[in-house]
């Protein structure tokens, strides 16, 4: 297998998914899949399933929490958004 459990990761083509390899198996057919947890602010914990070639190795900077802003709190600070809003952000779909 390509990757070990904890290899941080990052989805390669398309929308971008980091976080770390929390399990690796292989399907029946023999084909290694990858259980991957997000570590994006806001979107941890989520989980995808990722064949090999989807994957590549992360560099391991930490991502800034993305932030509703102009939606500033009554301390002036701008308020953290939502994990599935912080994800279709982080993967550029833009806020809805």
């Amino acid at each position: 297998m390509k990757f070990a459990r904890l290899d941080p990761v990052v989805k390669v083509r398309g929308y971008k998914f980091p976080g770390l390899v929390v399990a690796a198996y292989q399907t029946l057919s023999g084909e290694d899949r990858y259980v991957v947890e997000c570590t994006l602010p806001g979107a941890e914990g989520i989980q995808h399933i990722f064949n090999e070639d989807q994957l590549g190795l992360a560099d391991i900077t930490p991502i800034p929490v993305v932030t509703n802003v102009g939606s500033a709190g009554p301390d002036g600070w701008d308020q953290p958004i939502g994990a599935w809003e912080a994800l279709k952000t982080f993967m550029g779909f833009g806020r809805t």
